[in-house]
């Protein structure tokens, strides 16, 4: 189940699964609704409506969350189907992606993470 930010747990299980995650990666939906993305720090068995994005060495978890959060528009952009729309990979792996050195790609997640901390002290003084 899709949470905020992290997947949730399900009651659901495989007998046979076909794709796993690794334990450390994020979910992209490539079928609706499509491009929404969780966190994913288990193994577990995922159906075609999902893809798992494992970021490869120097690439930092957080900051590939970030980049496809804000990609969402490409993806749905380049979405295909009459019924529901859906992605191919070839949608995800032509994405734009901003690739950067290690260091600045944990200096813009820091920032970013910054601002959601101001943005939520600012939400808590108007509730």
């Amino acid at each position: 189940m899709f949470t905020d930010t992290e997947i949730g747990i399900s009651n659901k299980y495989a007998i046979n699964p076909s794709k796993i995650t690794n334990g450390s990666s994020i979910l992209l939906c490539v079928r609706a609704p499509v491009g929404a993305i969780n966190y994913c720090f288990r193994k577990i068995a995922i159906g075609r409506g999902l893809c798992s994005i494992e970021p490869k060495d120097k690439i930092d978890l957080d900051y590939l969350y970030y980049w496809l959060k804000y990609s969402k528009k490409y993806f749905l952009d380049n979405s295909t189907g009459s019924t529901f729309s859906a992605i191919t990979i070839g949608t995800i792996k032509n994405a734009p992606f901003k690739y950067c050195p290690l260091n600045t790609q944990i200096n813009i997640k820091n920032k970013i993470k910054e601002a959601f901390k101001f943005l939520d002290i600012v939400k808590e003084q108007i509730i």
